[in-house]
């Protein structure tokens, strides 16, 4: 009697390890989702960010060789190029037809000028701009959203 009560509380304690080692195995991750990340950290460790898709807010500024993302409105009034990264939207303009796309994009971007944004994308620091004036950029931009004021 006494031997089964002992393998019954020891197979429960069994089962209960089991299952303890099992929830705290690792599961398989969904598809990798972006980083959320300040702009600054993103300019001041870009290798820390290169390659990697982030979710970055600041002011952007939507134009002719001046597709960028900037800290502040101060910096892009006062063109502090370095305190911004540069904004690819669509595919390098390399033909007739990429710049059909590149000015569909275009049209979707102008009403977010001038405004305070979150944008989703691949940072890439080699990426730097016009002029190589950015401090990187941001590359397949798959989310723009303005960012409410108070």
């Amino acid at each position: 009697m006494i031997h089964a009560k002992f393998s019954l509380v020891f197979g429960l304690i069994c089962v209960m390890w089991l299952h303890s080692a099992i929830s705290q195995t690792p599961k398989e991750q969904p598809e990798s989702h972006a980083v959320d990340v300040s702009l600054i950290r993103v300019i001041a460790n870009p290798k820390d960010f290169d390659r990697k898709k982030i979710l970055v807010g600041g002011y952007l500024t939507i134009g002719l060789e001046n597709n960028m993302l900037f800290f502040s409105k101060e910096d892009a009034v006062r063109h502090l190029f370095k305190n911004s990264i540069w904004v690819a939207y669509g595919p390098k303009v390399e033909s007739k037809e990429d710049l059909k796309k590149h000015d569909s994009y275009y049209a979707k971007l102008k009403p977010f000028a001038g405004q305070y944004v979150l944008l989703e994308g691949t940072f890439n620091m080699n990426e730097p701009g016009h002029l190589d004036c950015c401090s990187g950029g941001i590359v397949d931009v798959t989310k723009t959203v303005p960012v409410a004021g108070r």
